[in-house]
Order: C-alpha cells, then structure tokens, then sequence
C-alpha cells in the first residue's frame, strides 16, 4: 500500500531526528498531486565526517545527441576550507 510506505517514510524520518540528532532528513512530494518524489537523509556521524574533509569534488554529466553521440563528463575541485 503507497500511502502505508509514505508514512513509514514519516515515521522513520520522526525517529532518526530522536535518535541521531544533528541529522537532516527531508521528504520531499508534490504537493498538487500528492506525489512522492524523493527521500533524502544525511546522519549526524556522515555531516561531521564530511566538515573534516579539506578538498571538494564537484561532478557533472550530460548526455550528447545528434552528431556526437556519448556522455560528457566534468570535474571541478574546490578546497573546502577557504571559504
């Protein structure tokens, strides 16, 4: 049943915020359509092991159509610590 897993989503997002607190959770749904659209968590533990790392790495990818058929794939480096 969806609407028994989108609560599920509720409860659990409602007992990580108790049990691990400096988490960010967020549910996120259309809210016209009451769709579901995604479910994203990030624990406590995961954030502050994250601020330690200096160096940041972005990707990006697209996809190439018509005369050049592929992926194009790039990488940006930033370090985390100046600002």
């Amino acid at each position: 049943d969806h609407s028994l897993s989108f609560d599920q989503l509720r409860w659990y997002s409602d007992v990580v915020m108790r049990y691990n607190p400096g988490s960010y959770v967020n549910i996120d749904y259309d809210a016209s359509s009451q769709q579901f659209c995604r479910f994203f968590v990030s624990f406590a533990a995961c954030i502050s092991g994250f601020n330690a790392c200096r160096p940041l790495l972005f990707l990006d990818g697209t996809f190439l159509i018509e005369k050049y058929k592929g992926q194009l794939l790039a990488a940006t480096a930033k370090d985390g610590n100046n600002g």
